[in-house]
């Protein structure tokens, strides 16, 4: 229930805000994509709005839930803004910066906080939940590879590498596909995903 008054609220939310802004945001993308990258595993889908000056994604997963909004700074190059919403159960607020000051190179950092264990009890007092730090080199329109290091609670850093392939279906239409392997956990990971983009 908590989860459906969650989700409710903040498609309220998100286009009652993407309607206020004087340059009003429409839809920009609808993703899904199934299992295990580098920061997400299982089956995810996303909803992006976006305008000229700003972007809002809503994420949803069995066991997260969220929202994202960025501001863009330096003729786009520089987004950064804010991201909240339920993590196993739990709430969590976070920070997020992208800098892509190259078509070839990229930087994204999240960093949050979170309200009790994911999974259990919330409690009142915030605590250290993640910090995301990402490097990505993209060699064309369709490969790219990246580096992901993870800081989760108290576990061991977790050291990422992967390879993405992303390929037209159509003018609407795009897949992709990325293999990575954890270097921490040793073992291999596979993510597959289909974007639809709305026409001009």
């Amino acid at each position: 229930m908590k989860k459906f008054i969650f989700v409710a609220c903040s498609i309220f939310f998100s286009f009652n805000f993407a309607n206020s802004q004087k340059d009003t945001m429409k839809l920009s993308s609808v993703e899904v994509a199934s299992g295990k990258g580098a920061v997400a595993s299982g089956l995810y889908g996303y909803a992006t709005l976006a305008n000229k000056k700003s972007s809002l994604m809503l994420t949803l997963s069995a066991d997260d839930l969220e929202v994202t909004y960025l501001r863009k700074f330096a003729k786009g190059k520089v987004m950064a803004g804010v991201n909240g919403g339920y993590w196993y159960n739990v709430p969590y607020g976070s920070a997020q910066f992208i800098w892509n000051p190259t078509n070839f190179f990229g930087v994204f950092s999240w960093v949050g906080y979170g309200f009790g264990d994911p999974g259990t009890k919330v409690e009142i007092r915030p605590r250290f939940y993640f910090s995301v730090q990402q490097g990505t080199i993209t060699a064309n329109k369709n490969f790219s590879g990246s580096y992901t290091l993870i800081h989760y609670l108290d576990n061991v850093p977790q050291h990422i590498g992967n390879v993405k392939y992303t390929g037209k279906v159509n003018e609407n239409f795009s897949f992709y596909t990325s293999i990575g392997y954890d270097f921490t956990k040793e073992s291999q990971l596979l993510q597959l995903g289909m974007v639809y983009r709305p026409g001009k």
